[in-house]
């Protein structure tokens, strides 16, 4: 990622993703998704 951008706007979208993708192939609907950013340089 580029110096900027959103952070927490990038994670609440993987979130929503996942919780789209696995929802639509499994039928099961997801509780909690839970993004963990490993580390960040400037």
């Amino acid at each position: 990622m580029e110096n900027g951008v959103n952070l927490p706007a990038v994670c609440r979208s993987i979130m929503n993703e996942v919780r789209y993708v696995v929802t639509k192939n499994t039928g099961v609907s997801v509780a909690a998704v839970d993004v963990c950013v490993d580390s960040m340089t400037l």
